[in-house]
């Protein structure tokens, strides 16, 4: 590698790494970083020793739900500045003020309560996937009853599976679910899905609304995130981690607190040992890229490693 090319390499990796220290980060993913943004300002969210660490949902009472990689994956908790692994069946998704969890394991879901967890599967499905849960204990998600075909939503009310699927549509999807049992989501009117459709379902009533893309979470107070934004009376807040390449939102709560991931520039700031080492590689354009979140198409989850 020329030294003129080496030289750029470690002072964009300075840079940045300064950038995130600002930020309150230690993040050296070549994926992505988790993030938390509260009253105006934005900080990294990385469980010590982890390689990865993904927030995905976080609670009135400010508690985060998520997952981390070291030589595996692994559940966490995070409130007031501590870290907590917790022994969960698969991959947590949303979180409630009770703490309750639910989340996919292999082709099923689970909800985690009181320290143990159970199986959520809408009968006769094939695929089942929950994503949220609001303080009543009602689940929302994600369910297929063949492999190659379109999803419906459901909710689950601990006893009872209920399929929401919008009127006339070919693919319904639902994401979130506040305590007023509104369930934001989006449909698609044909197998090619083409354009997205957002809607509510509310008191068995469907109702198209219009948003920049597919809602993901809808609290208490009627606000809905998207995964780019937060819309709250009438306007849009864009949300983006200064100086990441991309931003995506999973969760928030009704304070407007919001967790996701975003994504690191295309030179990764590595550790100092990693930098001298990608130094030594002759003939290599990048040292690292990053892994945005994204989705097969619009609407679904984006696919986790």
């Amino acid at each position: 590698m020329p030294h003129t090319s080496l030289v750029a390499v470690v002072t964009v990796v300075a840079v940045f790494s300064v950038a995130q220290r600002a930020y309150g980060g230690t993040c050296h993913s070549p994926f992505t970083c988790g993030f938390l943004y509260s009253g105006g300002t934005y900080s990294t969210l990385n469980v010590p020793g982890s390689v990865v660490t993904e927030p995905f949902d976080i609670n009135d009472n400010g508690v985060i739900v998520g997952q981390y990689y070291t030589n595996d994956f692994h559940s966490f908790l995070y409130s007031g500045g501590t870290y907590t692994t917790i022994d969960l069946p698969g991959t947590p998704w949303g979180i409630n003020n009770h703490n309750e969890i639910v989340g996919t394991a292999g082709n099923n879901g689970f909800l985690y309560s009181g320290g143990s967890s159970s199986t959520i599967s809408f009968p006769g499905s094939v695929v089942t996937s929950p994503l949220d849960v609001n303080d009543n204990g009602d689940v929302v998600g994600l369910y297929k009853n063949d492999l190659f075909g379109p999803y419906s939503g459901f909710e689950y009310n601990g006893r009872n599976y209920t399929m929401i699927h919008f009127p006339g549509s070919f693919d319904t999807e639902t994401f979130g679910i506040n305590d007023k049992d509104q369930i934001v989501g989006a449909y698609f009117n044909n197998s090619s899905y083409g354009q997205e459709n957002e809607f509510m379902y509310s008191g068995g009533v469907y109702t198209t609304i219009n948003l920049t893309g597919v809602p993901r979470r809808i609290n208490d107070k009627g606000d809905i995130l998207n995964w780019y934004f937060l819309y709250s009376d009438g306007s849009y807040k864009y949300l983006s981690f200064p100086g990441g390449s991309s931003t995506t939102n999973y969760g928030f709560n009704d304070q407007g607190e919001v967790v996701g991931l975003y994504s690191l520039p295309a030179i990764t700031p590595l550790p100092p040992a990693l930098v001298l080492f990608a130094s030594s590689l002759a003939g290599i354009g990048l040292l690292g890229w990053c892994r945005t979140p994204k989705s097969s198409r619009t609407g679904k989850l984006p696919t986790i490693p």
